[in-house]
């Protein structure tokens, strides 16, 4: 896990200004994928967007307040890799989500988005999706 104490703490700070908007920071990270990633919003097809917006907030949210807990937070994500392979995510798929993220982040912070909050942001996006993609391997490969 490559996340310091700076960017846990970069982190919780934008996360404390970027929460009272994340209903609207969702909505834009979905627009920002979907636009960059047209292909993806199939694999929405039939999803309750509204809950799944809730369910991506929660997740956000969860990393922010385990991101100084690795014994608590890898094994969380681990599991939810292994579920998003279940619906047929793939390892490639999380660079247009990783961006997509950043870019909302970005709109949805202005100013407050300098480059030590983007670092932060883009250290911890690392983190998860790396750990997801793990999870989501066969027990195999990740021996490998």
């Amino acid at each position: 896990m490559n996340l310091t104490e700076t960017h846990i703490e970069t982190l919780r700070e934008s996360w404390a200004l970027a929460e009272p908007k994340s209903a609207a920071l969702i909505t834009r990270f979905y627009e920002i994928l979907f636009e960059r990633a047209p292909e993806k919003a199939a694999m929405f097809a039939g999803t309750d967007m509204d809950a799944q917006g809730r369910k991506l907030g929660a997740a956000v949210a969860f990393v922010i307040a385990e991101a100084g807990r690795p014994g608590r937070l890898l094994p969380a994500l681990y599991d939810l890799g292994r579920r998003h392979a279940g619906y047929g995510v793939e390892p490639e798929d999380y660079d247009a989500v990783g961006g997509a993220l950043i870019s909302a982040l970005s709109e949805t912070l202005g100013d407050a988005f300098a480059t030590r909050t983007r670092d932060a942001w883009a250290a911890a996006y690392e983190t998860v999706s790396c750990a997801m993609i793990a999870g989501g391997m066969p027990r195999a490969e990740r021996s490998a």
